[in-house]
């Protein structure tokens, strides 16, 4: 409110979410201006809305043709807390309890503790691992996100597929989008069984539990998973800078920039970075204040 009151963005009369100021105000102005009406022997016409009826009786289209719509009335807002228009992926709803779907997870790896095991004692797990799954095709997943770029990528046997996510989105949305572009790839090939490795063990967390979680890119992952019945489909959790090769490439591919650019924002992303560059106009603010502090 500090913000608005200082940006001048409230007319005199606002009296509504004011210090000091309430409704009764305008009350007050009211009677003093009939009073001066009577004084003056003048008249006073005064219009009074119904919120809740006051399209339905009061020039209906007059006001509707002149109300912004809500993009319009938002952009000053979004413009002021210097935050660009961006498509949002709302939350969606787990799947209904009669859509059973099996997710099978393979956990061959998540016994090892990464600081206590070297990276020869994961390559040559991983090497025995691969013997037992020899005939099921490797799809390796990553997301990365730096300071100016976030990244999504999967690696095939022989191609790559990477794309360039929204500044926005989270590492979590990145390694979660990158097992949504395998599945939705695995959709036009003729795979009859693959495992699908990802180095994030919240993405596996997310799957194992769908039934509990509302983020977009899981519920989309769990129905190309439910689309893809004739695939046989494991997911497995391997670590990261290791020096396995798949791994590798879906690492390097994530941080190269592509010029195919992914727009929208999952919703839980979206009001991060909102509640991110508010904080930032507000130190902005503060900063020009003679006793300088951080917020």
């Amino acid at each position: 409110m500090y913000v608005l009151k200082q940006s001048k963005w409230f007319v005199p009369s606002q009296s509504g979410f004011r210090r000091r100021r309430g409704t009764i105000d305008n009350l007050l102005k009211l009677e003093t201006a009939i009073r001066e009406a009577f004084v003056r022997k003048t008249h006073l016409v005064s219009t009074f809305f119904d919120i809740e009826k006051a399209y339905d009786s009061t020039w209906r289209h007059v006001r509707l043709s002149f109300t912004p719509t809500f993009g319009f009335r938002i952009r000053e807002i979004l413009r002021y807390f210097e935050i660009e228009d961006f498509p949002i992926i709302s939350n969606f709803e787990g799947p209904p309890p009669w859509q059973e779907t099996q997710v099978n997870f393979i956990d061959d790896f998540l016994h090892f503790l990464k600081p206590n095991t070297s990276d020869m004692v994961f390559q040559q797990h991983f090497y025995d691992h691969r013997q037992r799954y020899y005939n099921y095709v490797l799809i390796y997943t990553d997301g990365s996100k730096s300071d100016s770029h976030v990244g999504s990528a999967v690696v095939f046997p022989n191609f790559t597929i990477a794309e360039t996510l929204h500044p926005f989105c989270s590492v979590y949305a990145s390694e979660l989008y990158a097992i949504y572009l395998g599945l939705l790839k695995v959709t036009t090939l003729n795979f009859k069984q693959s495992i699908i490795y990802t180095e994030s063990r919240s993405g596996i967390n997310a799957l194992q539990s769908v039934e509990y979680n509302e983020h977009p890119l899981v519920i989309k992952c769990f129905e190309l998973h439910h689309a893809l019945k004739s695939v046989k489909i494991k997911y497995c959790w391997i670590p990261g800078h290791v020096g396995i090769p798949g791994n590798e490439r879906a690492d390097k591919a994530t941080k190269t920039p592509k010029t195919a650019l992914e727009t929208f924002v999952p919703l839980t992303d979206a009001l991060q970075a909102v509640k991110l560059s508010q904080h930032r106009v507000w130190q902005k603010i503060w900063d020009r204040q003679t006793d300088k502090r951080t917020l």
